[in-house]
């Protein structure tokens, strides 16, 4: 998409966010307002203690993605995160190229292989998330048929990732990935085909194939959605807002595939439309569901922001600029194998 495209889209955002204010901030909102107002501690201590356990458990799903070819330091994984999430409200995609910049320079992991890695992350992330994404919104009441539905779903993912996988991993799957990009690429570009970078880029292939690493990803993703079900079940609990549970985990679904799709940046498109897909499922006024996201957002922002401010002093981008190396990632050891 174009810079053109991007700036228009975030002006689009920009306006979806300030619908959700005028909306929720409307002299039929008054009521729940004043529910905030008096709001128990617990209830609201609880949703700031599940935002942090989100980003938490996002951290690690992109340390257990890679985890079965290269081996990063989780602290400084969680700080890069931390600031990459902070950065995923902006337009442009600078969280991606935040995240590129330290995991190249910062842990000398080749940037076709860090491709493949992000490219891992989405997979499992997506094989996680439709069972319980599409369960839900069939049956929205969790109870044990939800269980025994969604896990049926979670194995058969699990299996289809796994072994679609394996057909490229490994020294063998390396070859066959060779010939395969010596037949399709055109002409002279087919020399590219035993070169480092196809190695460097079957290393996503090698991360996905692992049986228990996957599902450790995938797990986590399961327990980041139901955290953020129960955030967002807690936060329409507070002002007074009737929503399931299930409900919660189809609407927190909605949010962060917007968030995750959002070309111009997470902030707005999230709540917006997020609360226009409410309306329309559940019947709810978009301006009382308004409210609802507003609350997540602010919670989000007070760990968020003091979670980058600290991720920031911990990676210090301003070295990664000027060339600084800092710790490679080979002194916590890499996994023997494939070379990334």
């Amino acid at each position: 998409m174009s810079a053109g495209m991007q700036a228009a889209a975030f002006v689009l955002c920009v306006g979806l966010l300030a619908w959700c204010v005028r909306g929720a901030f409307s002299e039929s909102n008054r009521a729940q307002w004043s529910r905030l107002r008096d709001a128990d501690a617990w209830t609201v201590a609880a949703v700031l203690g599940l935002t942090g356990a989100t980003l938490a458990i996002n951290g690690l799903i992109f340390w257990a993605t890679i985890r079965p070819v290269r081996r990063l330091g989780i602290v400084d994984l969680q700080a890069t995160n931390a600031v990459g999430t902070l950065l995923a409200l902006a337009p442009f995609k600078v969280s991606i190229l935040f995240r590129v910049l330290v995991h190249v320079r910062r842990d000398r992991v080749p940037l076709v292989t860090v491709g493949a890695w992000f490219v891992a992350v989405t997979i499992g992330i997506s094989a996680a998330t439709n069972p319980v994404f599409f369960t839900s919104l069939a049956r929205p009441t969790v109870d044990g048929w939800w269980v025994l539905i969604v896990a049926a779903g979670l194995v058969v993912s699990h299996a289809a990732v796994c072994g679609l996988a394996r057909v490229f991993a490994g020294e063998r799957g390396l070859a066959r990935l060779r010939r395969v990009a010596a037949w399709v690429l055109p002409g002279r570009l087919k020399t590219l085909a035993a070169g480092e970078a196809v190695s460097k880029a079957a290393a996503g292939f090698d991360m996905a194939a692992h049986p228990w690493w996957l599902a450790a990803q995938m797990g986590l993703r399961v327990l980041d959605l139901m955290v953020l079900g129960v955030r967002l079940w807690l936060c329409a609990r507070i002002v007074g807002v009737e929503v399931s549970f299930g409900g919660a985990i189809v609407y927190g679904a909605f949010h962060f595939a917007i968030g995750a799709l959002s070309p111009a940046g997470a902030l707005g498109a999230r709540e917006g439309l997020t609360a226009i897909v409410a309306s329309r499922m559940q019947g709810f006024s978009p301006e009382s569901f308004a409210v609802v996201m507003l609350l997540l957002l602010a919670s989000e922002a007070l760990v968020v922001v003091p979670a980058a401010l600290a991720g920031v002093l911990r990676l210090r981008p301003d070295r990664l600029l000027r060339g600084w190396r800092g710790h490679a990632a080979g002194k916590d050891g890499a996994t023997p194998g494939r070379s990334t």
